[in-house]
């Protein structure tokens, strides 16, 4: 039951962290996003707000599934971390779609307004990047270590985000 506890401590830590790390990030790129009319930069906002969804859905999984079993579950709660998972694997796939959707039709439309990078969000783009690399590689490695699904699931995404992070530089540099 020691172990448990510190299982659940440990998914607990990298989910506020998790959510620390993309609340703070987010408003950054959201504020200027917007100032620099970078269409890019303000969807990436949208993929910090489905991190902190998925972080959210994780430590509501760790609450509730290190509960014992009880007459309307004899099994425990245990599989609740499956299920958040896949929730937030759904979530992430909507908001990708109406990405890719929004792009496209402003791409047909062209009306978008042209972005104005700079020096600030060019360093906040490499903060991010490396914060999301970090922060993946160690949630993977130990939602591997303490066999946590949903911490696996959140440190892929975040290696995922790192992506996203590096293309926006390079069409910045572009």
């Amino acid at each position: 039951m020691k172990q448990e506890g510190l299982r659940n401590q440990t998914i607990l830590r990298y989910n506020v962290a998790g959510i620390v790390m993309n609340a703070v990030l987010s408003l950054a790129k959201l504020i200027l996003g917007l100032t620099i009319h970078s269409r890019a930069v303000v969807l990436d906002v949208l993929n910090g707000f489905s991190d902190t969804v998925s972080s959210l859905l994780s430590m509501f999984s760790v609450l509730f599934s290190s509960r014992g079993c009880d007459l309307e579950h004899p099994f425990g709660y245990g599989r609740l971390e499956y299920i958040t998972s896949l929730l937030s694997t759904l979530l992430i796939l909507g908001l990708s779609l109406h990405a890719v959707v929004s792009a496209v039709r402003e791409l047909i439309q062209q009306n978008a307004a042209v972005p104005n990078y700079n020096l600030a969000i060019e360093l906040l783009m490499l903060i991010s990047l490396a914060a999301k690399l970090i922060y993946g590689f160690l949630a993977r490695l130990t939602g591997k270590r303490i066999r946590s699904v949903a911490l696996m699931i959140s440190g892929t995404e975040s290696l995922g985000d790192s992506v996203v992070s590096a293309a926006i530089l390079a069409s910045i540099a572009v």
